[in-house]
């Protein structure tokens, strides 16, 4: 049973993962979740930044953050 537990965990994170990525490249915005779930799936590493820049940039454009950072915002 425990290995139909962590089989079913591992497929939802891969699930979740894909939807996000998958909305985020559609320029969609997610909206952070409020809430803590009895399972937590994690989102990958490159997801989880994708989801935070935004909050973090605020009203900043790219290339206002481009010029603070001294090099050219590609």
């Amino acid at each position: 049973m425990r290995i139909l537990k962590e089989t079913t965990l591992e497929m939802a994170t891969e699930a979740g993962n894909g939807i996000l990525e998958s909305e985020i490249v559609r320029g969609i915005s997610i909206p952070l979740p409020e809430f803590q779930l009895e399972y937590v799936v994690e989102a990958e590493l490159h997801i989880e930044f994708a989801l935070m820049l935004p909050k973090k940039r605020g009203e900043k454009t790219q290339s206002e953050i481009a010029d603070k950072l001294n090099t050219s915002y590609q």
